[in-house]
């Protein structure tokens, strides 16, 4: 089996949480470049490094950014055979791990701990964006929304990551509640790793 993995603070947990194991038949591979704000560990080349260190799996790592500056970089990194094949890797993985993600505030921007822009933000705000699953940004209710900003990721179309058999999606908290119902409507998730009070929500939303 090909197992593809996003980033982020809740990926590392999920990391963390892995048993040590052997399964030199599975391959791990990243369904995103990578952020160049966060912290290293939090990287999804590290990350997909460690999980196949704790499975004993081979992996494919992507060496190419998360969001490219404009349009013709990202089209130059997406024609490099050696990623190009690691995108076609990650998009017919029979499983995806995944966080998702809430809106960036806006000081988080002007302080430059964001990959967006100022003008990334205002599209998605006037856009009505709750959040973002592997870097795709939806409404409240699941639509994927277009702006610039799709152009410049190295990573996972939404159609992609739809066509995956097996999505999990691992998010919890009240401050997540919004834009975790909105990714359950979007369709890509079918799993949901959570807290009995998001589960509850959603039970009710």
């Amino acid at each position: 089996e090909t197992i593809s993995v996003a980033m982020g603070r809740t990926m590392v947990a999920v990391v963390n949480a892995l048993p040590p194991r052997s399964l030199p038949g599975v391959s791990i591979v990243q369904m995103n470049g990578g952020l160049g704000y966060i912290v290293p560990f939090e990287q999804s080349t590290e990350l997909a490094r460690q999980m196949a260190a704790r499975l004993a799996a081979s992996h494919h790592l992507l060496h190419a950014p998360g969001i490219a500056a404009d349009k013709q970089a990202a089209d130059l990194f997406k024609k490099d055979p050696l990623i190009s094949n690691t995108l076609n890797i990650a998009a017919h993985a029979d499983i995806a791990i995944l966080s998702i993600g809430s809106m960036v505030p806006q000081e988080k921007i002007a302080q430059g701990h964001s990959p967006l822009t100022e003008n990334d933000y205002n599209d998605l705000v006037s856009l009505h964006a709750v959040g973002d699953i592997a870097l795709r940004y939806i409404n409240a209710d699941g639509h994927p929304l277009h702006t610039s900003l799709d152009e410049r990721i190295i990573g996972l179309s939404f159609a992609e990551l739809m066509a995956i058999p097996c999505v999990i999606a691992v998010a919890g908290g009240a401050e997540k509640h919004q834009v975790i119902h909105a990714a359950l409507s979007s369709g890509i998730p079918n799993v949901l790793v959570t807290d009995q009070n998001t589960a509850e929500f959603l039970l009710t939303a």
